[in-house]
């Protein structure tokens, strides 16, 4: 049975497409369930919470069939995936990460960093983090280069590429359907050997580095029908259709070309009601007013300089330097606390 008809089951849902698009699977041979934990809710730029508290949520995650978790190099938290990696069967769950790393040594120092912080032999994937351009896949061949020598290694099992740009989408379809244009500078071959898309599709498109949320929408159906497998972030764009969370569920299930969509939860009734909504079940009415009841906004604290590194790092525009401090345009703003990593003072956190 595949991947999607064995969701199509589990969930009770109808997913209006073809049963041959690729999934994942954990080590212990089960498919990645639809919804996937998004870890960086967790990290310090957010919540910063505990060690402990992290294992907690996972561990309710775990319980209710989640059983892909995602995090990346930058997020810091690797301590609390490793956390919780020791309190269960970690062939049962499947760990991704991701790097900014854009050359060989840089990819294996990164690689040796997550084995090392998580505790694991295996990296069940790892993806270059954040590509813009087709330019900058191409600027960071050797680093992918080196993950597939690490994947031939058994090191990694899959590899990927995560994006807010639609071009990147469009590039990696066009690459995997053998449609890509010749350029010298690009190594199609190269990057014809990528498992995994890992890309923002949220309904409104908010985030998108180039392109609108059909662009990508129709990139990513395009490279999941040529054999790559689809994972989606920004399900609730970045918090700005949290009013609207069960309709962007609905949506993100009959998008069945995406094997799954990374999710960030820092509550147990966000865990509750997303695990029944992607099993195609009501939530209980408790959990679901307690996770709406939780709001999500950034902060910039007196502790601002107005250096400018956030400005420069913002790549939806939402960030400008005010008459005191930095501002964000909540309109622009996808809460994705990247100008909070950037920050010299500590001064922006999401909540």
């Amino acid at each position: 049975m595949s991947a999607t008809s064995f969701w199509k089951s589990f969930c009770k849902i109808t997913l209006t497409g073809s049963d041959s698009f690729p999934g994942l699977f954990t080590r212990a041979g089960d498919p990645v369930f639809r919804l996937g934990y998004g870890t960086l809710t967790l990290a310090a730029c957010q919540k910063n919470v505990s060690a402990k508290t992290a294992c907690y949520l996972f561990r309710q995650a775990a319980g209710l069939g989640i059983n892909w978790f995602d995090t990346a190099e930058i997020y810091g938290n690797y301590e609390q995936l490793a956390r919780f990696l020791k309190e269960i069967q970690p062939e049962s769950v499947f760990i991704s990460t991701k790097a900014y790393a854009y050359d060989a040594i840089g990819l294996r120092r990164s690689l040796d960093l997550a084995r090392r912080r998580l505790d694991t032999d295996v990296i069940d994937l790892f993806m270059l983090h954040e590509q813009e351009s087709e330019k900058t896949l191409a600027g960071h061949s050797a680093a992918f280069l080196a993950l597939l020598e690490a994947k031939e290694k058994g090191v990694v099992r899959y590899v990927g590429v995560s994006t807010h740009a639609t071009s990147v989408a469009e590039t990696l379809a066009a690459v995997k359907e053998g449609s890509h244009a010749a350029d010298p500078d690009f190594d199609v071959e190269l990057y014809r050997e990528t498992d995994v898309l890992f890309a923002l599709l949220s309904r409104t498109g908010i985030g998108l580095l180039d392109g609108t949320a059909e662009m990508m929408r129709d990139a990513c159906c395009r490279a999941a029908t040529a054999g790559i497998t689809v994972l989606g972030m920004k399900l609730f764009g970045g918090g700005h259709l949290l009013g609207r969370r069960e309709d962007a569920v609905a949506d993100a299930i009959a998008q069945d070309y995406v094997s799954a969509w990374s999710v960030g939860m820092g509550a147990p009734a966000e865990i509750e009601t997303n695990a029944a909504w992607f099993r195609g079940a009501a939530p209980r009415s408790e959990a679901l007013a307690a996770s709406a009841a939780i709001p999500r906004r950034l902060r910039i604290s007196d502790d601002c300089t107005r250096c400018g590194r956030c400005v420069a790092r913002c790549k939806s525009g939402a960030m400008s330097l005010g008459p005191v401090k930095a501002v964000s345009d909540p309109a622009k703003c996808t809460l994705c606390s990247y100008c909070g990593y950037v920050c010299r003072d500590f001064a922006i956190k999401v909540y």
